[in-house]
């Protein structure tokens, strides 16, 4: 999948992702894309937005997640 289509996601919630000891402080942030679930993981170096992952998100996930 294209990380071109972070553009496209309409951003629900975003939350701090502790499940590993990232080298950076990291985020998950979980949103639509064409009506769709996905997740996102992003990082923030000043003010921009580096991109690490987009994939489909579990719905069990996106459930939790987003209220």
């Amino acid at each position: 999948m294209s990380l071109a289509l972070v553009a496209d996601l309409e951003i629900l919630t975003v939350k701090k992702d502790f499940r590993f000891p990232y080298p950076e402080p990291r985020l998950r942030a979980f949103g639509l894309i064409n009506g769709m679930p996905y997740c996102l993981a992003y990082t923030l170096r000043g003010p921009v937005m580096r991109a690490i992952s987009l994939r489909r998100a579990h719905i069990r996930a996106f459930r939790r997640h987003v209220p």
